[in-house]
Formats: C-alpha cells, structure tokens, sequence
C-alpha cells in the first residue's frame, strides 16, 4: 500500500487511486503553487492517519519539508464511506474528461460490482445508461460478472434492469400461477425475494461454469470473489428479512 512519511507521521493511502492520477503537468503545476501559496485545500484524514483526500498534496508537501500542513480528521467512517469521500471531494475540484469519468466508474464496478448503475451515476454525478455502457463493456471482458441483482444505496438488493439471455446455462423458466388461484396479499413482504435469490444462486452457477472455461492467462481470484459475494450478499440480505420478519 502507498505510504507517505510527512513530518514525521506515516499516512496509509488505500484510496489513492480512487481517481485518475494527475498528470504530469497537472503535478508541476499544483507542486509550484503548494510551493509558493502553501496547502489551501486542508488534507482530509481517518482518526488511524488514512488519506481519504489530498495525497498529492500531502506528498508534495513532505517533498518540500513544508512544516505546516493543515488537516481535516473524519472519524467512525465506514471502508464505503471513506472511499466515496475519496471520489466525491476530488469531483468537486477536478474537471474530469468522459475517458477519466468512464475510468472511475469501470474501477468503482471492479471493486464492487453488486451496486446498481442508479447508485453509481448518483455518486458520481454521471447518467446511469453511462454506468451500464461501462458495465457492459467489463461485463463483455470477463472484468466482472454478469449480476441480475445489484444493491441500491438503501442497501436493499433488488434485479437488475436487463434481459436474460434464452437457452444455454443462463436459461430460466417462467413461473405459472394458475389463473384459478385468487392472489392475497402476503404477510412476510420480503417472500418476492425467494424468486430473485434463485435466479442469483442460478446466475452465479453459470458465472462459475463460464469462469472455470476462462483462458489460464484471463484467470483471476477477484472474478471468482466478485460471485461470491454477491451471492453471500443476496443470501445474507434473505436471511435478515426472514429473521426480522418471522417465518411463514
């Protein structure tokens, strides 16, 4: 992990490339005018001396040996919170390209591809057909699995907006509710969910099969990790419903 040594104190910086990295005009630049004005946008930092924001700046200030370094210290965040921080604060100063804004949500989906396109656009101020265009295009690559559930900022998982393909390992069969039978309102809201946790524990069995025929070169843990957690996640989230709700 990026470490920065700045007056003595080492700082971790585990959300550095959060955002593309400056380039190397943009770095001389901020490095002459941190060298002649100091730092005026404050370093913002974990209560444990985690850079959420302003590595660049805190390491061109050990560069310089400046002994005055302002700090902002933002406690009790969660690893999520602290990594939309990162974004954010860097949105709000940088103007990013398409190319650059496309980067940073194809890095967003590798690290957790269960959020929904909806989440994503949100946080970074972009469209959501954006997210699903890079979605696809990682999804194309074997970057990341093919999910029919995604989890919304509520924290709630719920399917995706997108057509199963027919035949083949993806095949799913449509329920038939027989037209005699009278619908009553059920008493446990989450049972909808059974459906959808199917169709994920289906989904991601076809993910294995199509991860275990992967080229030796392509082959990567975190394909297999994405999967599994987001199955863990669907199956956790049913459970916390059934637990909370009672059982039928």
């Amino acid at each position: 992990m990026k470490t920065i040594t700045c007056n003595g104190v080492i700082y971790t910086c585990p959300f550095f490339d959060a955002m593309p990295p400056l380039t190397a005009d943009e770095r001389i630049e901020l490095k002459a005018d941190i060298d002649k004005n100091g730092i005026t946008y404050p370093v913002v930092v974990t209560e444990t001396n985690e850079v959420i924001d302003g590595h660049n700046r805190l390491e061109i200030a050990a560069e310089l040996g400046l002994a005055v370094v302002p700090f902002t210290v933002k406690s009790g965040l969660t690893t999520d919170q602290k990594n939309e921080h990162a974004v954010n604060l860097n949105l709000h100063r940088r103007h990013l390209s398409q190319d650059q804004k496309r980067e940073i949500i194809a890095r967003r989906l590798k690290t957790d591809p269960a959020q929904s396109n909806n989440m994503i656009a949100a946080e970074l101020k972009v469209s959501d057909k954006t997210v699903g265009t890079v979605r696809k295009a990682l999804e194309a690559t074997s970057e990341i699995p093919k999910l029919i559930i995604t989890r919304g900022k509520d924290g709630r998982s719920r399917k995706s907006k997108r057509t199963l393909p027919a035949g083949g390992e993806a095949e799913h069969e449509a329920e038939h509710t027989p037209a005699t039978v009278k619908k009553t309102k059920s008493p446990y809201p989450w049972w909808s969910d059974l459906g959808c946790a199917a169709e994920e524990v289906t989904r991601s069995a076809a993910a294995f099969k199509r991860l275990a025929k992967l080229p030796v070169a392509e082959r990567s843990p975190h394909l297999v990790l994405a999967v599994i957690e987001q199955l863990s996640r669907t199956l956790t989230n049913l459970e916390q419903r059934a637990t909370e709700g009672g059982a039928p």
